[in-house]
This record gives C-alpha cells, sequence and structure tokens, in this order.
C-alpha cells in the first residue's frame, strides 16, 4: 500500500537537516523498512525499493536513522525496534520484523535468535 509521505512533498534536499523533519524522516524510514523488508537489505541491497525512494533513502540517512551501521555492517536492534516503535508500526508488523531479525541476524552480525512469533507465543504475546 502507498504510505502517505510528507518528506517527499516538503523535504527539499536541503531540508533533510532541519529537525522538524526528524518524527516525518523517522516515520518515512520505518514505514520503508517494515513495507520493504521482504527483499530488501539496508547497507547490502535495495530489494523492491523503488529508484524514487532510493534517491530519498540516503538523503535522509535511513540507514542510521534504523541503526544500521554500513561501515561496520552492524544493527543497533536496540535502536530499530525503539525507532519502529517511534513510528507507531503497529504490533503485527513488529512481529514481521522480528522474523526479518531472526533470518538476517549473521548479516548485521547478531546474536542467533529463536523464531519470532514462537517466541512471542511462548511469552503470552500473541493469542
Amino acid at each position: 500500500g502507498a504510505w502517505s509521505n510528507p518528506c517527499r512533498s516538503k523535504l527539499k534536499p536541503a531540508g533533510a537537516a532541519d529537525p522538524y523533519y526528524d518524527p516525518y524522516k523517522i516515520r518515512w524510514c520505518a514505514y520503508q523498512f517494515v513495507e520493504h523488508r521482504i527483499a530488501m537489505e539496508p547497507c547490502y541491497g535495495w530489494g523492491d525499493l523503488t529508484t524514487e525512494d532510493q534517491r530519498l533513502w540516503k538523503p535522509l540517512k535511513c540507514d542510521a536513522l534504523l541503526g544500521f551501521d554500513c561501515e561496520a555492517g552492524t544493527l543497533r536492534e536496540d535502536h530499530l525496534m525503539e525507532t519502529l516503535e517511534k513510528a507507531e508500526i503497529p504490533p503485527e508488523h513488529m512481529l514481521l520484523v522480528d522474523d526479518w531479525l531472526v533470518q538476517h541476524a549473521s548479516l548485521y552480525g547478531l546474536a542467533e535468535r529463536g523464531h519470532g512469533l514462537e517466541d512471542a507465543v511462548q511469552m503470552g504475546a500473541v493469542h
């Protein structure tokens, strides 16, 4: 689905540094990541992110906003989850991101983990 993107209409590249836009940037980066996460590997591959959106991703520094350190090839998982919560990503999508983290753990140097959904069921988060 199409996410409304205030960045696209309001952000001139010079405005990318304006703190006023931070909540919009965070939300846009977070929603792009969640929507395109199946094939997308930040720092490594765009997956099915459109060329137009790729041109926004870099100046907005989405990788860093989401906790990816491309030089080190690492991800701060707590930072990613906090950012997605700030962007008000719905809980069902957070579970999908958890599954993505399980699949991509080795790529970003994360500790190996069990399957996200099963963990949530055991913890009583999913009924």
